[in-house]
């Protein structure tokens, strides 16, 4: 059929019943939209969102941006800038 290799592996790591399912709702919400493709953002996205979210619980918590960054490297074995962590904890974006 031309399946790319990408969703082989996908199929592969979830099961087929999984994969197959998984392709039917895309396929149908693509179809929903109108649109010739789904939009899958880039995972690092996902990634980026996440360890926002974790710079906002941890200014929360009542850490300063120096002491988030070390958190952050510590756990996430990156960091963004201390200047970055600022605006994340003060509600932006980043």
């Amino acid at each position: 059929m031309g399946i790319g290799a990408a969703w082989l592996r996908v199929a592969e790591q979830i099961g087929v019943d999984a994969f197959l399912e998984t392709w039917r709702t895309l396929d149908d919400e693509r179809a929903a939209a109108g649109r010739r493709e789904v939009y899958i953002p880039n995972f690092t996205t996902y990634t980026n969102y996440q360890r926002n979210r974790f710079i906002q619980s941890l200014a929360a918590a009542g850490h300063d941006a120096r002491e988030i960054r070390r958190l952050l490297l510590a756990e996430l074995h990156d960091a963004p800038t201390v200047r970055h962590i600022h605006r994340v904890a003060a509600g932006g974006k980043g």
